[in-house]
């Protein structure tokens, strides 16, 4: 602290009667503040016994410390000291911010001016999809025009109430009560006082427990320290090359120590089902059923937002619907609903924020991407059942199935067992980035020869899989694209790729 520039105040209690100037000790303590150019500012008592053990030190030739002034004990057998401090407030930080006045908009003018657009339905896929955006962005912009504002950064106190508030101008009132009466000094106006005190701390000190309980309750899975912490582009960048590389690394260590054949043996893969060969196609009453059925959940690469876009759906319907029907019948996903956008969240609430592997990366994926892959998905998990393809004993990702099927079954074979005096043993296995670590080829070549999977709808997967790439983002600030080699997003529909 010493040799740090600026201005230095170091205050408390340090046990050394600085008034007896003969005590050893503090003959060695006024060396010690000489020796670094330091003054101590407190004269009389602080203490009940009558020494000063209560300093106030600064640099000397420093203005800093004036007005120092002892008050009567209170709460302890020390004395409150105080001083005016020569420091010139700092300035509250300003930032610039984009908004826009989304509650404005009027639906009806917004959807006429979509219903105006010409939206091709005989382009190629991308150019359908780039029309689509762009047709979007330029409404938006239109009904609720981008803007920019500078505002002041004002520190907050979110557990403050009125109730607070109230009581510390009460407090304030008998503390200029109890100092008028500075000849008498009555006890009663102290007591009143102290009492005060104790009520306002008691309410602040409840007021911050019940807020920050409730907080970290209801946000365990929406961590705002987590964004306030991590809003800069390099520890964006930092969870951007962790979340890659760990699945390399996972990889690389299965490959490893695996000792299993990964060439799949089609006799043994083969099953006797109706092949899946082409997707149905979707009418708009599905796709309407679709779009219900997705939430108002936005995502930063959506060209407007979600709640805006589901309050468009019977002008879009039709551009939806030909849109989904394209992707299927051409076995392609367009590569501009490749992109993932992942926002790290802490795995459990306890956990250290430092830790790049205490999060788990959620994807969050365009809108039109969600409700291709909700249409494929349906008619997928539709295959599975109707050829009674599904792992009997899965209860993710399954029809008519839960988390608390598969512990029912878990407990009733257990309880099974030991009815027929066999031993048990449970082992629970939990893989560490599931999802993340699916193998592309070993899937592909999975869901053709075993579940008959073929032409174009494989073509489909084959495409919704290869080129894809993810972004973190944490506050705005994005990271670098980092290409998606392997794994399903989390957050995605397809994740019913765990029934295969």
């Amino acid at each position: 602290l010493i040799i740090l520039p600026g201005n230095l105040l170091i205050a408390g209690d340090f046990n050394y009667h600085v008034d007896n100037s003969t005590n050893p000790g503090t003959i060695k303590f006024n060396k010690i503040l000489e020796s670094f150019n330091l003054q101590q500012h407190v004269n009389g008592p602080t203490h009940k016994t009558g020494h000063t053990l209560d300093l106030i030190i600064a640099r000397i030739g420093d203005r800093l410390v004036t007005n120092i002034e002892i008050h009567d004990p209170m709460f302890s057998d020390h004395s409150a000291v105080s001083c005016m401090l020569q420091l010139v407030k700092p300035p509250l930080e300003r930032a610039e911010i984009q908004y826009r006045k989304l509650r404005n908009i009027n639906m009806d003018s917004f959807n006429e001016d979509l219903g105006k657009s010409n939206f091709s339905s005989d382009s190629e896929l991308p150019t359908i999809i780039d029309q689509y955006e762009k047709t979007l962005e330029e409404t938006l912009q239109k009904h609720a025009p981008l803007k920019r504002r500078t505002i002041t950064l004002r520190p907050s106190a979110p557990w403050y109430n009125e109730e607070i508030g109230k009581a510390k101008r009460h407090r304030r009132r008998f503390e200029r009560r109890w100092r008028a009466s500075s000849r008498s000094r009555l006890c009663i106006d102290k007591e009143i006082y102290i009492k005060q005190c104790q009520i306002v701390n008691d309410m602040i000190k409840e007021a911050k427990t019940t807020y920050y309980s409730s907080a970290i309750s209801n946000n365990k899975y929406n961590q705002k320290k987590t964004r306030e912490m991590l809003s800069n582009y390099i520890i964006v960048n930092n969870f951007g090359d962790f979340f890659s590389n760990k699945i390399a690394v996972l990889r690389s260590d299965l490959a490893n120590i695996s000792t299993y054949d990964n060439q799949l043996r089609p006799a043994e893969l083969l099953t006797q089902c109706v092949e899946f060969r082409v997707f149905q196609t979707v009418t708009e009453q599905e796709v309407e059923n679709i779009v219900d059925a997705n939430g108002k959940k936005s995502c930063e690469l959506d060209p407007i937002p979600a709640t805006i876009l589901k309050g468009c759906k019977k002008t879009l319907l039709p551009t939806f619907t030909n849109i989904i029907n394209k992707s299927l019948e051409t076995g392609c996903m367009p590569v501009q609903l490749k992109e993932a956008m992942l926002k790290p969240k802490l795995k459990k609430s306890n956990l250290e924020f430092e830790e790049h592997s205490n999060f788990r990366p959620i994807s969050n994926l365009k809108f039109l991407s969600k409700i291709i892959e909700k249409a494929v998905a349906t008619q997928l998990m539709e295959h599975l059942f109707n050829n009674n393809l599904e792992e009997p004993l899965q209860s993710a990702y399954k029809r008519f199935h839960s988390t608390e099927a598969a512990l029912l079954k878990v407990q009733n074979d257990i309880l099974i067992a030991i009815d027929n005096q066999k031993c048990v043993v449970l082992l629970l296995l939990d893989m560490s980035a599931a999802f993340d670590t699916v193998d592309h080829e070993i899937l592909l070549e999975r869901m053709s020869k075993r579940f008959g999977i073929k032409d174009k709808v494989l073509e489909w997967f084959q495409s919704y899989l290869q080129n894809r790439t993810q972004t973190v983002m944490i506050d705005g600030v994005k990271s670098a694209a980092k290409d998606l080699n392997c794994g399903v997003p989390q957050g995605s529909y397809m994740i019913v790729y765990d029934a295969i």
